[in-house]
């Protein structure tokens, strides 16, 4: 991804989150709350990882996503992020409902983020062997294992990260068996053009 359009879409999502940070009624309309999917409300799915509880909770997952456009994004297209963010949005949200039962209401991009993070460390990795998604996969999975073992000051809801990172895992996985089918298919049909 060229850095303009890499820029575009970090300041885009970002604009958005800040939009509803700013919107007073954003929480209560749009957070992951198992009591409004129960009513059908399932653009919650999507919606819940774009507001934040407060300005430091979107600074530190902006933070976070700067960081990661910067390091990994380079290699992948504009198409492959989005996808990547709505599969991971999608797969922590029903995770949430399938396995934390618990769970009443969760909030923030950090989830989404460790989807990211996973997915194109490992689909970077698979494609191109360079050691800097080799170290991003490991650094990940080193996070993962510390932040289950801290209790902090702030609600946290780590699961949202184990669940975002096999999410993107499972991404990578799926988009470079895609990508080596359609290798095959052109390589088998490619005579009859």
């Amino acid at each position: 991804m060229s850095p303009r359009h890499r820029c575009l879409l970090v300041s885009g999502l970002a604009l958005v989150c800040a939009g509803l940070l700013v919107w007073p009624a954003s929480l209560s309309y749009l957070m992951w709350e198992r009591a409004a999917l129960s009513q059908y409300q399932y653009w919650r799915l999507l919606s819940a990882h774009l507001v934040h509880l407060s300005i430091q909770h979107l600074a530190f997952n902006l933070l976070g996503l700067y960081v990661l456009s910067e390091l990994l994004w380079d290699r992948f297209t504009a198409s492959e992020w989005m996808s990547l963010c709505v599969f991971s949005a999608l797969a922590i949200s029903s995770l949430f409902w399938l396995f934390e039962p618990q769970l009443l209401w969760y909030a923030g991009l950090s989830g989404v983020l460790h989807g990211l993070w996973a997915g194109m460390a490992l689909l970077g990795w698979m494609r191109t062997r360079r050691v800097l998604f080799f170290a991003a996969l490991l650094a990940l999975g080193l996070k993962l294992i510390w932040l289950n073992g801290v209790k902090l000051d702030v609600p946290v809801v780590s699961i949202a990260h184990v669940y975002g990172a096999a999410a993107g895992l499972l991404w990578a996985g799926l988009r470079r068996f895609t990508e080596s089918v359609r290798t095959v298919l052109l390589k088998r049909f490619a005579p009859l053009r």
